[in-house]
């Protein structure tokens, strides 16, 4: 899910949406993890819009010829050394959403 949220806090999240979901305050059960994935697919997406404000810090868009298989974006994979630079953000979706 994210670098930031320990297994012990996603727990207790899940254990809150169930909660609120067998008192009927939330019309459907979900997860912390299937919520934070379908809010950064929906983020990711919008930042990949040339108009977005953030759009230039997405790597270029890869030059190769080859298409093996269809990909989720055209974006260059960039080499992760460092955990900050594994979990930020745009990493995290580069790498997922493929």
């Amino acid at each position: 899910m994210g670098c930031y949220l320990t297994a012990e806090l996603s727990g207790k999240i899940d254990a809150f949406l169930s909660r609120a979901h067998r008192y009927g305050l939330a019309a459907n059960i979900s997860t912390v993890s299937e919520l934070v994935d379908s809010v950064a697919q929906d983020f990711f997406s919008k930042i990949q819009s040339p108009d977005h404000c953030l759009h230039s810090v997405l790597p270029e868009e890869n030059t190769s010829s080859l298409a093996l298989r269809p990909r989720g974006h055209q974006l260059q994979l960039p080499t992760c050394v460092y955990r900050l630079l594994k979990c930020s953000f745009v990493n995290r979706c580069l790498f997922k959403f493929v």
